[in-house]
């Protein structure tokens, strides 16, 4: 039964209206049943209105409401609802000429607002998702979205479990920053073109984007996945050419056959942790052990250390060991410059082949020194120590092409070309063979110009030969040794014939002695401060190293030269009185002959007077 039932066919034509009620409430209708309506109103017109409220002035058109919690206000049947348009085609369509917007109002919830999308799921029980807005404090508006479960008539019957959040608030720069939280996965699907990004745009100056970009593509043709972080501007005014070319900062390759690559387009920074260190951890997973090779710094008080080692982890189990490879510290108080610092090398230093082009590889320092290093200034440590892991193998060896030892330290050194370690010098230098005949250079660290140099001769039976700056002074004779100095005219000046040297060396006194270094073994020679006193240029006073008392040497060379004037000179009084015995001789002769001629005279006299005896 109903109230009022009207008829639109007794209305003027044009009101097109069941029921038309005019007054404080044109029509009213009260329902005492549980299933019953106030008023029903139908159409059977496609394109009438079962109800049709209208205001011409500020009122509503429509009013619904209900005084009984959980019941709604206004409900729909089967068919859609439409907003700002008479033919919907979804349960709600909104339309506007100008704008679409639907508000939903929270100032009477304390700021909340919600949006819902529920599916039934059994009894009392819904499932599904929940949009919601807290705007409960400006400064900090939130909203958010919600797995959700939601049980009809149930204390407390929503279960919500955050999924994604937007927040705006303030930096600790004091300006606004708007954080977007996701739980769970963030997956950006790619086009057709098999691309996708994700824009990350910290700074806008003047419509151009100081942006960082990371995207992903798929090339078919190449057969490879790559992930990329570029930096790029973007002008938001330039229209198509709005991109600048990107800095690529980082990319990632995945080849089809299982390959990976990883490229920095820049340094790797990575920053200290709160206890003053970093590290790089990289993974070789092994069948044993997993084996961790690590890059590691640290700082205590002010020595920085750098570590490069590996830590061996047992798959089953099994206690870590830290195996160091490689450590430097710093240790500014054992260099000059305050810069100095140790390194360590740990188990074998092996290269194939080292080379920096196009310029030569050099090490410099500010001293100039092409290499530098300093000793740590204790009198039991060397610049450089080198240790053997056992007697029998070299703790440093140098080889040569064929293998064999340029260096050696284990015994004996060698320091040739042919490689020989059979030999058992404790020194072997050989020289380059053929050519020009250069050996072994003792050069003077005040002046460079100022050097010695022993070398073997190719030719002449292998003599050895001293040169001073490169002007041969000596040869020692490979098959008796005998030693000749350099004595050619042409390199000679103030040439002068020598003096008389017979006293002098006649004042010479030798001397049979002992050097007080060697008590056993007894010498023939003279004292220098004698043959100084006679003949100074035959002296040299050298100075001592150490600051002590100067040593006297004697060119015992030169006094060949001396005795050989000597005998000289004594050949001359020879000579001299040779010629005077000869004289002496032929004058005695003479005398004899004139004493036998007188003797003769005198005995003819004394035969005569004889005879003149007898006659008297």
């Amino acid at each position: 039964m109903a109230g009022t039932i009207g008829n639109s066919n007794a209305i003027p034509e044009g009101a097109g209206a069941g029921v038309i009620g005019i007054g404080y409430r044109g029509v009213y209708g009260i329902s005492n049943s549980d299933f019953g309506a106030g008023v029903v109103g139908e159409s059977s017109s496609d394109e009438g209105y079962g109800i049709h409220g209208r205001t011409d002035g500020d009122g509503i058109g429509g009013y619904f409401e209900t005084s009984t919690t959980g019941r709604a206000a206004l409900a729909t049947g089967e068919g859609n609802v439409g907003i700002g348009i008479k033919t919907p085609h979804s349960k709600l369509e909104i339309s506007d000429d100008t704008k679409t917007r639907m508000t939903l109002n929270g100032e009477e919830s304390g700021g909340m607002s919600s949006l819902g999308f529920k599916q039934f799921q059994g009894v009392d029980s819904y499932q599904g998702w929940l949009w919601e807005s807290d705007i409960s404090d400006l400064s900090n508006p939130k909203l958010s979205l919600f797995d959700y479960d939601y049980n009809i008539g149930t204390p407390n019957n929503e279960n919500k479990k955050e999924v994604y959040k937007i927040e705006r608030g303030l930096s600790m720069f004091g300006d606004e920053f708007y954080t977007h939280k996701f739980s769970g996965i963030v997956e950006i699907n790619g086009g057709s073109d098999e691309y996708t990004s994700l824009s990350m745009i910290p700074e806008v100056v003047d419509s151009v984007q100081k942006r960082f970009e990371y995207y992903a593509y798929h090339s078919t043709d190449e057969d490879r996945t790559v992930l990329s972080l570029d930096f790029l501007n973007v002008d938001t005014k330039a229209g198509a050419s709005m991109y600048t070319i990107p800095q690529n900062m980082y990319k990632a390759t995945h080849y089809s056959g299982g390959g990976q690559r990883h490229d920095f387009g820049d340094a790797i920074y990575i920053r200290e942790n709160s206890y003053g260190s970093s590290s790089l951890n990289l993974l070789v997973p092994a069948v044993n052990a997993d084996h961790y090779i690590y890059h590691s710094a640290s700082k205590i008080d002010d020595n920085i250390t750098y570590d490069f080692g590996e830590t061996i982890i047992g798959t089953a189990g099994g206690a870590a060991s830290t195996n160091p490879l490689y450590t430097a510290t710093s240790n500014p108080g054992v260099s000059p410059s305050g810069l100095g610092g140790s390194h360590w090398f740990y188990g074998h230093i092996q290269t194939n082949g080292f080379s920096i082009t196009p310029a030569p590889f050099s090490l410099t320092h500010e001293w100039d020194s092409k290499i530098y290093i300093n000793s740590p200034g204790t009198d039991n440590q060397s610049a450089i120590h080198i240790d053997a892991d056992h007697t029998t193998i070299p703790a440093m060896e140098v080889h040569n092409i064929d293998g064999g030892a340029a260096i050696s330290t284990s015994g004996p050194i060698h320091i040739n070309l042919d490689g020989a370690t059979t030999k058992k010098h404790q020194f072997i230098m050989q020289q380059k063979p053929g050519g020009q005949a250069y050996g072994m250079l003792l050069q003077n660290g005040d002046s460079p110009y100022n050097n010695w140099e022993i070398s073997v001769a190719p030719a002449n039976n292998g003599e050895m030969r001293l040169y001073f700056n490169g002007i041969n002074r000596g040869v020692f004779n490979s098959t008796s040794g005998n030693y000749s100095s350099v004595s050619d005219e042409r390199l000679k000046t103030n040439i002068a014939s020598l003096s008389s040297v017979l006293p002098s060396l006649l004042r010479l006194s030798p001397k049979i002695y002992n050097y007080r270094s060697n008590l056993s073994q007894s010498f023939n020679g003279f004292l220098a401060q004698d043959i100084q006193s006679l003949f100074p240029e035959l002296v040299t006073e050298v100075q001592s190293r150490e600051g002590g008392e100067s040593t006297l040497m004697v060119d015992y060379s030169q006094l060949t030269v001396l005795a050989i004037k000597a005998i000289q000179e004594q050949q001359a009084i020879i000579d001299y009185c040779s010629d005077k015995i000869s004289q002496l001789q032929q004058e005695n002769s003479e005398i004899k002959q004139e004493t036998k001629a007188l003797k003769h005279q005198v005995e003819q006299l004394v035969k005569e007077f004889n005879n003149l005896r007898k006659k008297q």
